[in-house]
């Protein structure tokens, strides 16, 4: 053939996410971990016409492939591996499959029709991956942190009232998730202020193949302690919380440690000294969540935001993006029960009804609503921005800050 009559096939490689917008394309090497971000108009309008292609790619002349555009693209392609650019050598034109998250059991198409729904009863309940079980919202003790620290990870709370879980309701729920895979986490209020805490113990008894964590704050450990010593099942780990590094400090070193099976201690930081403090800390269990106070804005733009580089330098394979597209990771498959029965998959979202609805009706009812396990980041600025999903979904501290966003591309 001729060459000045050949036609060349320009697509890009099925391990390359491309994300293009008005006036930027990413690409990025799912392979390599490398990422180039284009801002050549021209370059982006033909990325965007790869993007809009049904069969992935198109078709260019000889003419084309020799001018300065392909020939700069034909470059970048064989430094990074982003695509190729080669002769057709048959008569039809190729077809290069699009990257999509094809789920055996495809929950997320669910709009409301019950045949659909009494097809995939089952499937929906083996999505609960976590379930925060608040028995009560009671507690006398004023923490400075509370409600301020359930709102932006998961953590005890009291809201003044006296509301207090039904052992009955509670029985229930380790019923529904006997044999699902899912953990369940127990939280308060204080805890110890349970009146029936030791019929909580033995329906945890009850149910000895399913691992139960409780969580307890440090101010109360030792009056929930003297609640439940001689009751602690095997089943059940705890995970400590500590409103300040102070509070861990002290704690550690008191010689007061009960001997308990602790899962986990999670310290909450709020300022760049807190961080240099836990770090001289040698604690395998120990975990630190910052807390945005209103006041410390300058320390989460520091250690919380995500800048180019950040993005930029992340490890995320083709499927960690594909899966931020379709679903919410830091809130899919998680439900909270409050002590009035209220659930909610999300501790700031609204309510999806009341257990007593019926614990699969109110599963339907997010994925058709879709605001809790699958909010991904679909509003401006983020949908602007061709960093769009290898950024991390929206969490809680986008809520407690009160911005769309936690990075500094597009503030």
């Amino acid at each position: 053939m001729n060459n000045k009559n050949r036609e060349l096939w320009l697509s890009i490689n099925p391990f390359v996410h491309l994300e293009t917008k008005k006036d930027a394309t990413l690409l990025y090497n799912t392979l390599s971990k490398k990422a180039v971000v284009i801002k050549d108009k021209k370059m982006i309008a033909v990325f965007q016409r790869i993007h809009t292609s049904e069969r992935g790619g198109f078709v260019i002349s000889q003419q084309e492939y020799e001018s300065d555009l392909f020939q700069k693209l034909n470059n970048l392609f064989r430094k990074y591996h982003f695509g190729k650019i080669y002769t057709i050598n048959q008569q039809k034109e190729p077809f290069v499959f699009r990257n999509e998250l094809f789920f055996e059991k495809n929950l997320f198409d669910y709009s409301g029709d019950k045949n659909f729904t009494a097809y995939h009863s089952k499937d929906l309940f083996e999505e609960m991956l976590q379930v925060n079980v608040y028995v009560t919202s009671y507690c006398e003790n004023t923490c400075s942190v509370c409600h301020m620290a359930a709102k932006q990870s998961l953590f005890c709370y009291s809201d003044n009232s006296t509301s207090f879980m039904s052992c009955e309701s509670f029985h229930n729920i380790m019923q529904m998730l006997y044999h699902q895979d899912g953990v369940i986490n127990i939280l308060g209020g204080d805890i110890s202020k349970y009146p029936r805490l030791d019929r909580v113990m033995a329906i945890i008894s009850a149910f000895p193949q399913k691992s139960v964590n409780l969580f307890l704050n440090s101010t109360i450990l030792e009056s929930t302690m003297n609640a439940i010593s001689s009751l602690i099942p095997p089943n059940l780990s705890f995970v400590l919380l500590f409103n300040s590094v102070k509070e861990y400090k002290t704690f550690i070193h008191s010689n007061q440690i009960p001997m308990i099976i602790i899962k986990k201690r999670i310290v909450l930081v709020f300022s760049e000294s807190d961080l240099l403090e836990m770090k001289s800390c040698d604690d395998a269990f120990v975990m630190v969540i910052p807390i945005y106070d209103g006041s410390n804005i300058g320390f989460f733009e520091q250690f919380v935001y995500i800048n180019e580089k950040d993005l930029q330098d992340k490890k995320m394979s083709l499927e960690d993006i594909l899966i931020n597209k379709k679903m919410n990771v830091n809130n899919y498959g998680i439900i909270n029960v409050f002590p009035d029965g209220t659930v909610k998959t999300n501790f700031n979202n609204r309510s999806l009804g009341n257990l007593s609805e019926g614990l699969e009706n109110l599963l339907w009812r997010e994925m058709k609503r879709k605001d809790g396990w699958m909010k991904t980041r679909t509003e401006k600025p983020c949908s602007e921005c061709v960093y769009q999903y290898l950024c991390p979904p929206p969490s809680n501290y986008e809520i407690a800050i009160g911005k769309p966003n936690l990075c500094t591309i597009k503030p």
